[in-house]
């Protein structure tokens, strides 16, 4: 896709913001865009919101409109839209509708295998939304856990499992206040997949099939696919292969109807891999080609480079040597291509900008704190200065009383003395 002016739109600071509070006004958009299932539908929907200059309407339509792109697999347009979105919510100072757009540019780009821009738009989503944490807006929360999964899964794709394991915890901690089955399932999955890495295969079963539970209750057709996909590589490694790819061909099922490309392709390079290893060559065969085809027609450098790594294999097995070296050649280019030094550099970078601002915010929250506690000792102090004035005033008044009391009755008691001697 087009990547000129990437970083056109820069995060402004949160004095020049307007954050938008109307949830009344904006989930009443989102609800009526939901019932729109097309893109015409919805470019219908935008112009109708330009000539009733509803601004926030057409940021709305353009933000649904660029995810049914990423969805039908149309990246560049999913890209325009949402840039669009980005551009628009900057001019109306709207603070939520940047998030989104910014988290949504972050997964487009994350489909296209550009890593260090899909990690800068998270980033920058993520730094926004702690500027308005203190507001617990549902729509605020919502954008720091899509920021903080986007970058627990580039973190995990670079294998920086240290890291993409607190980002994840962090995010699963703040799905589970909003009660989102969706995003738990995710963060279950992806810490599973920490586990396998390091070989704790009990621990990535018991996360697997937890993340399973909650995507079958919360019927996530994508989520259930991964979830299968997941499973399926368990047995795949402990060497059960018919149930490997059991379990891989429920994930595929239920991706049936679904028009996202990409999660089919991640499921297809599993099945593919079975049949590879159970020698049978023919299967394999048709598997990889449809999924090379597809991979190229939707420009996922991700399963195209799969794709390779899988010719490889295949042709190892077959004892074509030459074709295994051009296969295995090309493989390691797309995965250069996906994972170049430059993105791993920027990437490490922008750890090390979210673990400053990490302590930037946690010095912010102790210097409030600190400062909250001193107003409040000097609050204390004032009240007890007052209570001791009160107290002090009191004992004088009684004193003065007592004290009057006593010179009257003296007096009245010479008087009494003078009388008598009269």
């Amino acid at each position: 896709g087009d990547q000129r002016d990437l970083h056109s739109f820069p995060t402004r600071r949160s004095s020049d913001l307007r954050l938008v509070l109307n949830a009344d006004q904006h989930e009443q958009l989102e609800q009526q865009l939901s019932r729109y299932h097309t893109t015409d539908s919805l470019k219908i929907a935008f112009d109708d919101y330009k000539r009733k200059g509803n601004v926030l309407g057409q940021i709305v339509a353009l933000r649904q409109l660029g995810r049914l792109c990423r969805e039908h697999c149309q990246y560049d347009w999913a890209v325009t839209h949402h840039r669009e979105a980005l551009q628009m919510a900057e001019k109306a100072n709207d603070a939520i509708e940047m998030m989104w757009a910014m988290n949504n540019l972050a997964s487009d780009y994350r489909r296209l295998g550009a890593l260090s821009e899909a990690m800068d738009y998270h980033q920058q989503a993520y730094n926004l939304s702690m500027k308005y944490a203190e507001t617990e807006h549902y729509q605020v929360q919502r954008n720091t856990a899509v920021a903080l999964n986007g970058m627990g899964s580039v973190f995990l794709l670079m294998g920086n499992l240290q890291m993409a394991d607190t980002v994840l915890r962090q995010e699963l901690a703040v799905e589970e206040a909003l009660g989102n089955l969706q995003g738990q399932a995710l963060d279950l999955g992806a810490l599973g997949n920490i586990k396998e890495q390091q070989g704790k295969t009990d621990e990535a079963w018991t996360l697997y099939r937890k993340s399973l539970e909650l995507n079958e209750r919360g019927n996530l057709a994508t989520g259930i696919s991964q979830s299968y996909n997941n499973i399926g590589r368990l047995y795949e490694q402990s060497g059960q292969l018919d149930a490997a790819l059991e379990s891989y061909k429920k994930g595929y099922r239920t991706l049936v109807g679904s028009s996202d490309d990409w999660y089919r392709l991640e499921t297809g390079c599993y099945i593919g891999r079975i049949f590879i290893k159970q020698g049978d060559i023919a299967q394999a065969t048709d598997v990889l080609e449809r999924i090379e085809t597809n991979a190229r027609r939707i420009e996922s450098l991700e399963h195209q480079s799969k794709a390779k790594e899988l010719y490889y294999e295949l042709y190892a097995k077959t004892g074509d040597t030459k074709q295994a070296l051009a296969s295995y050649i090309m493989a390691d280019h797309l995965h250069d291509s996906l994972m170049n030094i430059s993105k791993v550099v920027q990437i490490q970078n922008a750890q090390l900008e979210m673990e400053r601002q990490q302590r930037l915010d946690d010095k912010a929250r102790a210097e409030a704190s600190l400062a909250k506690e001193r107003h409040s000792k000097r609050l204390t102090y004032i009240w007890a200065g007052l209570l001791l004035l009160v107290a002090v005033v009191g004992i004088g008044m009684l004193w003065y009383t007592l004290h009057t009391r006593t010179v009257h009755q003296q007096l009245f008691r010479q008087m009494q003395r003078v009388r008598e001697q009269f």
